[in-house]
């Protein structure tokens, strides 16, 4: 019984969703999404919903008929206005976390389709660049994966997307073709040009693949340590990464391990732990709040795990570090398994039901209907903080260094690392 609700709260880490029928990729539109006054039928339904379902409840309130008629005029008043941008601005104020509305410009809606729509690691396809767009601000690059065109182009965390072919940036959906695109950026106030050549995959597997990718051994002096940036914990391949990239760094004996749960998305949950742990006999307790109350602390099933990294372990967070993988960053620090470098975690620790994932539609609604409990503790609105904080970098990655001259140190070394 414990195993299966370890398998059904692995899902929560992600969101719960209704049930929901394949949809192929080539069901996806390049260009189409609810906007004007066509969307309003769509908006009432959202506002409805809404109402009845989110989490925590007396946010219900804030749907009420006289907002909903400031934005149905809004609607009405500009035929091209897309109701995300609508809705959006309202649904941040309500300040919880897995609430949003996403259509085909926005990253999230491919990775939310591919969990709970087509149940596949490849489905829907888009065309990728390799960076992770910020969802509060667009044209910001919120990140860069490991293997990507954005990085082989020299493309920057903190980088602002200014145009592409010549065209003002709007969204993703202007590379959505087969062939190269040429971007105009800024940073630090200087303007440059890069051309890359996006690539047909599902925003998912870009994450699977810039997990693989990220994995090497870092030299400092005598010393040698494995590092990986874990992307993801929303399917079987990001585990078997994790457990490869483990076991190669027993294998080579190793004087350490990195892992970095910067960015992309959640997901991970017991699992990913096993990793680092010899048993689970000190895993964190979970428990529910919803509108029917607090539930009853749920622990991980006994298991010893003999595969197990027990040697020094460096984590790196920030502040999109989100959901199931905060349960990591939480665990990890509990009892000093491991020293965590960068900024807050994101705080992000609502459950999230997929409304409307089981419809053929360009737009799918992310809502908070739960909250979940580590060993009594809140993580929403909260976060999980490091032991020491550094900021991220652009081209040099301060937390990083910070992690590999930690564990120098530790080894008796009095040289920095430097990469």
């Amino acid at each position: 019984m414990q195993k299966l609700l370890a398998v059904i709260f692995l899902t929560l880490a992600i969101g719960v969703f209704d049930d929901a029928r394949g949809q192929d990729a080539s069901e996806f539109s390049s260009s189409s999404y609810p906007q004007g006054s066509e969307a309003i039928p769509v908006l009432r339904e959202v506002w409805e919903l809404s109402r009845q379902l989110i989490y925590p409840s007396h946010l219900a309130k804030r749907f009420s008929l006289n907002k909903l008629k400031e934005l149905e005029d809004l609607l009405r008043s500009y035929s091209k206005m897309p109701l995300a941008d609508v809705l959006n601005p309202f649904l941040d104020s309500l300040e919880v976390s897995h609430t949003q509305f996403y259509d085909q410009r926005h990253q999230s809606y491919y990775l939310l389709r591919s969990l709970f729509s087509t149940g596949d690691l490849d489905s829907p396809k888009l065309y990728t660049t390799g960076f992770q767009l910020d969802e509060h601000d667009p044209g910001l690059i919120h990140a860069v994966m490991e293997g990507s065109p954005a990085e082989a182009a020299g493309i920057q965390r903190g980088d602002r997307l200014i145009s592409v072919d010549g065209v003002e940036f709007d969204s993703l959906l202007q590379w959505q073709k087969a062939t190269s695109i040429e971007l105009r950026l800024t940073r630090k106030g200087e303007t440059f040009d890069v051309t890359l050549m996006p690539i047909l995959q599902s925003f998912h597997r870009a994450l699977a693949s810039a997990t693989v990718a990220s994995e090497r051994v870092i030299s400092c002096g005598e010393q040698r340590f494995a590092y990986l940036h874990l992307w993801s914990g929303t399917h079987p391949q990001f585990l078997e990464t994790l457990q490869e990239s483990v076991a190669a760094a027993r294998d080579k004996s190793l004087d350490g391990f990195i892992l970095d749960l910067r960015d992309g998305s959640g997901g991970a949950w017991w699992p990913y732990l096993d990793s680092f742990y010899a048993d689970r006999s000190e895993y964190f307790e979970f428990s529910t709040l919803d509108k029917e109350g607090v539930s009853e602390p749920i622990g991980a099933d006994p298991q010893t795990n003999q595969n197990a990294w027990l040697g020094p372990l460096a984590v790196i967070i920030n502040g999109g570090t989100r959901s199931g993988k905060e349960s990591l960053a939480f665990q990890l620090k509990k009892g000093d398994r491991a020293t965590l470098f960068g900024t807050t975690t994101n705080g992000a620790f609502t459950a999230g039901r997929g409304v409307f994932a089981e419809r053929d539609e360009d737009y799918l609604l992310y809502l908070s209907v739960q909250e979940r409990l580590l060993d009594g503790s809140v993580i929403e609105g909260e976060g999980v903080t490091p032991d020491v904080w550094v900021e991220d970098g652009s081209k040099d990655d301060f937390p990083l260094i910070a992690a590999l001259n930690h564990l120098l140190s530790d080894s008796g070394q009095e040289e920095q690392c430097r990469i």
